[in-house]
């Protein structure tokens, strides 16, 4: 590999980053709008974790300010992080788009977030930033990992599901079944039977996976295997 890679998984409670350099250094890192930490939290006691409080405040107009005011400190931090270890001429930068699943309240706020985080990363003059389609991520999540598909069929993944529809833990099993040499399978695969078993998959994990797979499609794509 000789270029630097950087996923973001953007979200308005738990954004994951991740960093893989060309020399194989791994760097995650987490922010969110809490300060208590839950068993995961603790469980990946390797991810830097960011907190942030966006206030309530008075008035509607106040109210509106102060968030972006906050998003704007917030994607700041996220800027900071990166450049720390990486140089934007040898660096790709990839992250998810939005789900328009969102209710249309926290569909905006994510909106105007992760709009302040592009426009940032746009103007360092990465080698490249691409914005990856959620659906488009995860059938090449389900290609990467499981193999196209036959006769010009969708991939599938063991269970029959195909890329295109897979849900969180669709993906997490993705992750464990690509036998990636990572910091984060490494402790998650103590944890696998009890987290396919969830009704959800919590944060941070959900969001970090997202960001290492952005990582590893990135590569794939750009040939810098």
């Amino acid at each position: 590999m000789k270029y630097n890679y950087v996923g973001i998984d953007t979200s308005l409670s738990s954004t994951g980053l991740y960093i893989l350099k060309a020399n194989g250094e791994e760097f995650y890192y987490n922010y969110k709008n809490t300060d208590k930490l839950t068993k995961w939290h603790r469980t990946l006691s390797f991810v830097e974790y960011r907190d942030y409080e966006v206030l309530k405040l008075d008035g509607f107009s106040n109210n509106e300010i102060g968030k972006i005011i906050k998003y704007g400190q917030v994607t700041d931090q996220i800027i900071k992080d990166i450049l720390k270890h990486c140089k934007p001429e040898e660096t790709y930068v990839s992250t998810e788009n939005y789900s328009y699943s969102s209710q249309a309240g926290k569909l905006i706020d994510l909106v105007c977030y992760g709009t302040l985080v592009r426009e940032k990363l746009i103007k360092l003059n990465f080698i490249d930033f691409t914005v990856v389609p959620p659906t488009s991520l995860k059938a090449k999540i389900c290609v990467m990992v499981y193999g196209p598909g036959e006769k010009k069929k969708p991939s599938k993944n063991d269970q029959g599901i195909s890329g295109g529809k897979f849900k969180k833990h669709e993906i997490l099993r993705a992750l464990f079944h690509s036998k990636k040499e990572s910091k984060l399978v490494s402790i998650l695969e103590f944890h696998r039977s009890e987290l396919l078993l969830l009704k959800s998959i919590p944060a941070p994990i959900s969001d970090i996976v997202d960001a290492m797979f952005l990582v590893y499609t990135d590569i794939i794509n750009r040939n810098d295997i």
